[in-house]
This record gives structure tokens, sequence and C-alpha cells, in this order.
């Protein structure tokens, strides 16, 4: 049966607009928006490229204004000149056209479709609003080097996208990611460049015939990035944004390139970076300083989950009381007992204040609430293996973290099921709604398998139903679409499968995620097939169930030299 042609319209409401659904275009207030009980944002004109009101007005800038008004001034170009102007566009050809003419015009009408205009005024508010910055050119006016421009346009069209499992209108590395880069002014804006381009080439590295020639790029310009972050970190005031975008960059660009270890190098570096500059709240600036932010708290998160079986005596409290645990997922300020855990005060309130900023956990596809359970949980596992804690007041954390996570859990189920859980629905329509509640439902019980693995060592057996549940998620997901889903919760399940049912959903995860060009996840998957192995072994020589057999994967990965960000 043909599919029925659906004619698109540019007319409907901003919210049904953004939301990508039919729009009735009914005034004041459509009847989409009403159903919903949404707002409705109106069919107004919204006005980009603002400029003081001091500066006069450019004609190549996007404004609501009559033609006459736009041109008034200018004389009229000759069809020859006009034709040199468009052929100019194109930065590679604009010295050969300008160099052959008498000489280079005042007033270029085409000018708003060049790529940027080397040492471009930017207006201060220029990272306020995302859309302002999605005309991405592939070609990088900067470098004559073709692979330059080829890597640039990789990371807008294919890498920015797989840094996030769904689509989502504030994706920091679709929209300020590469608009601050292609500034190149300072030099945070240079080593965010290079590192993205590093990024990049590891990214292509992994998916194109040709590792070497990629990877001998990739270093190139990784050590162009870090030369750049030398001379702003030895600048007095270093723009905090720009810097801790372009070491988030290097810590991804470690990922992708399956080195095992290094990532944590930067993750370390950035995270000092927002202690040193903790004061001043540098993620209330821009919309791009808080999503790097977020970015940083997530990431930190995770990491804390690999490396959370390490015993160690100076333990960092700093994630036990994030305010989701002082608020609603945990009931009222305090549930975690002072004498048990000593907080530092401050990253107390640093973290705090970061992960209380909007839709905190887009970017991984979970929600605050999630994130404050896994690190409980992981906070709890650490101090119960560093044994500083005497019997009953391991009684206690243990009766405490278990009540308020498992408290948290049901809570988010509950508000996946009616689909209340954020913000984040609000740019969907119902297919990515659905796809969105795979992911959350995903995180949910594989948060149930990592409490009760790290907290009560509870075997495979013990947690099957859970780890059933994360893994038919996951398959639900990739069968309705080619999103990169982050791996912690898949990666949670897979190392306790043990039934031939969940060994092959296992394995078609592990087939699926490898194809993204991601280096750490071939370490992964080697992981996960030894924990596998050496439980099949065990088994055998045991003679007893596999199902009965616990194998902690960090040891595992310890002993294997690996380091991976579970991203």
């Amino acid at each position: 049966m043909p599919r029925r042609r659906r004619d698109r319209t540019f007319t409907g409401c901003w919210r049904c607009r953004v939301r990508k659904v039919k729009c009735d275009e009914q005034r004041p207030h459509c009847r989409a928006c009403q159903r919903l009980g949404q707002p409705c944002d109106g069919y107004g004109a919204k006005l980009v490229w603002i400029e003081d009101k001091d500066q006069p007005y450019r004609s190549d800038g996007r404004r609501y204004i009559d033609c006459d008004a736009t041109w008034a001034g200018h004389a009229i170009l000759d069809s020859e000149l006009v034709d040199q102007l468009i052929y100019g566009c194109d930065p590679e050809c604009a010295e050969e056209v300008f160099s052959s003419s008498s000489s280079q015009p005042t007033f270029n009408p085409f000018g708003s479709f060049r790529v940027l205009v080397k040492n471009a005024d930017h207006p201060p508010g220029l990272l306020s609003n995302a859309y302002k910055l999605l005309t991405i050119d592939p070609t990088d006016p900067f470098s004559s080097s073709s692979e330059a421009r080829f890597l640039f346009h990789h990371y807008t069209s294919h890498v920015s996208t797989i840094m996030i499992p769904l689509f989502h209108p504030r994706n920091p590395w679709y929209s300020y990611y590469p608009a601050v880069a292609r500034c190149y002014e300072t030099s945070e804006q240079k080593a965010l460049y290079n590192a993205m381009l590093s990024h990049a080439a590891y990214n292509l590295a992994g998916l194109a015939g040709l590792p070497d020639k990629m990877f001998s790029l990739a270093t190139e310009y990784y050590t162009n990035a870090i030369e750049q972050l030398k001379y702003s970190l030895q600048r007095q005031n270093p723009d905090y944004s720009g810097t801790l975008a372009a070491v988030m960059t290097l810590c991804m660009a470690e990922v992708y390139s399956g080195r095992p270890g290094t990532w944590r190098l930067h993750l370390n570096g950035a995270w000092s970076l927002l202690c040193e500059y903790s004061e001043k709240e540098p993620w209330t600036d821009s919309d791009f300083a808080c999503c790097s932010t977020q970015s940083l708290c997530i990431t930190k998160i995770i990491a804390d989950t690999v490396n959370g079986h390490k015993a160690t005596s100076g333990i960092d409290d700093s994630w036990t009381r994030i305010p989701f645990l002082d608020s609603q997922p945990f009931g009222s300020p305090g549930n975690f007992s002072t004498s048990i855990m000593d907080d530092d005060e401050a990253e107390r309130s640093l973290v705090s204040s970061v992960s209380s900023t909007p839709e905190f956990g887009f970017t991984i596809g979970s929600t605050d609430s999630l994130l404050a359970c896994i690190s409980a949980i992981t906070i709890a596992g650490k101090k119960m293996r560093a044994k500083s804690l005497q019997s009953q007041q391991e009684a206690d954390l243990l009766e405490e973290t278990l009540s308020n996570v498992i408290s948290c859990l049901d809570k988010c189920k509950e508000e996946t099921m009616y689909n209340i859980c954020d913000s984040f629905d609000e740019h969907h329509d119902i297919k990515s709604q659905i796809l969105a509640n795979h992911q959350r439902e995903a995180f949910i019980s594989a948060t149930y398998v990592y409490l009760y693995r790290v907290l009560f060592d509870l075997p495979p057996y013990s947690v099957r139903k859970y780890v059933s549940e994360v893994l038919l998620r996951i398959s639900a997901f990739h069968s309705a679409s080619d999103g990169n889903l982050s791996i912690w919760p898949a990666f949670i399940a897979a190392v306790e499968v043990y039934t031939p049912e969940d060994i092959a959903l296992a394995r078609n995860w592990l087939d699926r995620t490898i194809r993204f060009g991601i280096g750490s996840r071939v370490c992964v998957r080697r992981l996960v097939e030894e924990v596998w192995k050496r439980r099949d072994e065990m088994a055998d020589e045991l003679e007893i169930d596999k199902g009965l057999i616990s194998i902690d994967w960090r040891a595992v990965m310890e002993e294997l030299g690996m380091d991976i960000l579970l991203v």
C-alpha cells in the first residue's frame, strides 16, 4: 500500500512545530495544545540575530522587515558580479574570485551564507538560544585542509547526534559546541575546535576502513587541543564554559579511541575546574555552560559506578546528598544520617546547585531521581567495602539506602507509566515518548540490579526478573529506533545473564552497540564475554547452576587492565 503523502506546512503554532505534530491553526489557541493542557505559543514571528539597539541595522541578518527597507541604499549589482559573489560563498573559492577582480565589493548581499567571517564580532547573548546556532556548514573557514572540513562536518552531522539517545532541542553537541568552536578566536574556542576534530576522527577510525589514517589525524588534533588548553589555563581568568567543553570533549575523544583509563584524567581535570569556579556558579551564565556542567556531573556519577568496588579510606562523599536525595524522591531533608555520612558541605552545595538545573539527566536518557539512586547505591557500597562502619552503622545504612532507593524507583516507574516524568516529553511526538519510556524503564530495572548486586551481592538468579526487563526494553527501543542508548543499563544487565534467552538478547545488544564506532565498546564486549566465560567455567567446576554464581565484573575489568566509561 503506497504511503499517503503529507504536505508539510510552516504556519502551525510554535509548540506544535517543536513537537512535530499537526496543528489545526485555531486562533488564538490551537486545539492540539488545549487537549494536552499545554500553553499554546501562538503564531507570531520569532526574531533572531538581534543586535544591540545602538548598532546600525545590517541587512545580512534575519529580520522581519519589508524587502524595500532591507535593501534601501544599496546599488543594484550587475549579473557578472552577482555570479562572482555567489561563487565566493565557498571560502576556498573566495580568494580566487576576488584576486581576479579589481576590488572586493564593499557590500555583499550573500554574506549571510558564508560559514563565518574571521574575527567577527558576536553579540554577548549569542549563546542564549540554541536555535540561533543551528546553521552549521561543513566547511571550516580557518583551514585549507579538506580533512579538517570533513571531520567538522562528520562531528556536526553524526557524532553530535549519537551523543544522546533521542533528538532533543538542547543537545549541546549539535548546537552549542560547533557554534562556539567556529568562533575560533580564544584559546578555549581553538581547544574545543581541535578536540571536536579529534573526537570525530576517533569515531571514523571505528567506522571506516582507514583506522591508521584516522588515528593519526585524531592524535594530531588531540595534541593541538592540549596545547591550546595549556594557554587557556595559564591565563588568570580562563573562560569556564569553553574550557570545560574542551576538556569534556577530550574525555569523550578518549572514550571513542578505546584506550583504557585515559578518559579519567580529563574527567578529574574537569571536576577540579568545576570545584575551583563553584562560588561563581558559572553554570548559570548560559545554557551552554549549564549543559556542559550537567554532562560533567552525569559522567562522574556513571564513572563512580565503575571504580566503586575499590575499598579506600578517603571516600568522596560529594554525591551522597545531592538535592534529590534531600527532596521529593527521598522525602524530607536529612534522610541519610550525618553520623554515618560526613558530607563536605561545599561539594554538597555545588552538586545540589548543578543537579537542580532544568532537565538534569536528559543527555544520557535518564532522570535526576534515577541518577540520585545510582549515586546513593555507589556511596553506600564504597562505605561497606571500606569496612569503616560498625556493624550497627552498616545495618542502619543498608536499611536507609534500601528503603529510600526502592521508594524512589517505585515512584519513577509510576511516573513513567503515566508519562509525566519531565519536560523531555514536550519536545517529542508519541513514538518518541514511547522510546523515551523504554530507556527510562531500562534505567529503572538496571538500578534494581545494581542495588541488589552492590549492597547484597545477590546471585544472577535473584535478579533475573530485572535483567530480563532491561534487555527487553533495550530490544524494544532498538526495534523502533537507530538511536544510541547509554550502555550503562544494558551493561549492568548483560554481565548478569545466564539463560539462553537472555544471552541471545544480550548478544544482539552487543552486536548493535559496537556499530556506532565507539572504541570503548569493543572493550565492553570483551569484558561481558569474559564474565560469561568465567561463570560457565565456575559452574562446570562446582557442578551448580550458573544462576547461583556471582562474578564481580569490576574485579574482572581490573584484571584485564580496563577502565571503561559506561556511557
